[in-house]
């Protein structure tokens, strides 16, 4: 029970929707495009930056948080043992009809994106958790954890036009 609550309350707060900050959205009405016969160039996809992955991720983990399923999370966390683990103990607690809600982390800064000599790359992220609440089954009655400020160590590797997170731990402040 401890260790669920130390891995809920340092890695549930890591996804959260509107993570950026930005709440705004352009979405209006789809203009017309002509149609031409002339052919047309497909621009080459570039990597995301490591920033956006990780903004990503955290998405990903607050949506696997909040309705159980992480197939985004695991695909992106495949080669981090550590948050197999984390998203295994997320499947089990809704699998034995308990749930997960949170916002999530809110990504207050990245920082200090490095590459080594082994091909990784990491990045520093500050966060604030939101409030998570959880029921780890049918039975058991609700937990709260109240969230905070942490600060978290990511590393990733490149794979393909995109990254893989192959670590992730909380470091102090």
């Amino acid at each position: 029970m401890t260790r669920l609550l130390l891995v809920l309350s340092c890695i549930a707060s890591l996804w959260v929707s509107g993570c950026s900050g930005d709440a705004s959205s352009t979405a209006g009405p789809t203009p017309s495009v002509p149609t031409s016969s002339a052919p047309t160039s497909t621009p080459t996809p570039e990597r995301e930056t490591p920033e956006e992955f990780v903004r990503r991720w955290v998405e990903a983990d607050t949506h696997m948080q909040n309705t159980g399923d992480g197939t985004e999370y695991r695909a992106m966390s495949a080669k981090c043992s550590g948050c197999v683990e984390y998203a295994d103990r997320i499947r089990d607690i809704y699998a034995a009809g308990g749930y997960v809600r949170t916002r999530g982390w809110m990504i207050l800064r990245v920082r200090d994106a490095r590459s080594d000599d082994e091909g990784r790359t990491q990045v520093t992220i500050d966060v604030k958790s939101t409030r998570t609440r959880y029921k780890e089954n049918r039975e058991s009655q609700p937990t709260t954890l109240p969230g905070g400020r942490l600060t978290y160590l990511i590393s990733m590797r490149g794979d393909g036009d995109s990254w893989a997170i192959t670590n992730a731990e909380q470091v102090a402040r």
